[in-house]
């Protein structure tokens, strides 16, 4: 992705080169670019976005209160994909700021929306604040926080979440 990137730009910027590849070639890699940042996210972020969906959190039978068993499976599961993630990303590089700055704000809207509606809507669903606590380790504004550190080529682990 980023080699496409940076080659569509320097043909773009290039009368020269533009004169040689033509407009049909920025068209077809720029579209090569967005298929490879769509296939980026889907890899790295549809299983922790999966954990965080309505179906199937609901008891089947008699009431539509959500089981705990499985909000505290979600909550795990997505602290593990996120963590996992947020371990590898950190050391990848992204050398352009534009690029860098375009796909953390892509991730953030679909991660963070996703993130606020299923807490919002389940997190007072669990044993407790202190129970609560240990599955919804993370507010908002602390992925928001984290997903600033990914792509910065320095490989990172999270210690602890940054507390509200």
């Amino acid at each position: 992705m980023n080699n496409i990137c940076y080659m569509v730009q320097k043909v773009k910027d290039s009368e020269e080169l533009r004169a040689v590849v033509g407009d049909d070639w920025i068209r077809t890699y720029g579209g090569r670019f967005r298929r490879c940042a769509t296939s980026y996210e889907r890899a790295s972020w549809s299983t922790m976005l999966s954990f965080l969906k309505d179906e199937g959190v609901c008891v089947r039978g008699g009431s539509n209160a959500p089981s705990r068993a499985i909000l505290k499976e979600r909550f795990k599961g997505f602290n593990a994909a996120f963590e996992e993630v947020y371990r590898t990303q950190t050391g990848w590089i992204v050398p352009k700021l534009e690029l860098r700055e375009d796909l953390r704000i892509s991730i953030s809207v679909k991660l963070l929306q996703a993130y606020r509606t299923f807490v919002g809507r389940y997190a007072s669903h669990l044993d407790g604040p202190r129970r609560r606590d240990g599955y919804v380790k993370y507010c908002p504004e602390d992925l928001e926080g984290y997903l600033m550190d990914l792509f910065e080529g320095v490989p990172k682990a999270m210690m602890h979440p940054r507390r509200r």
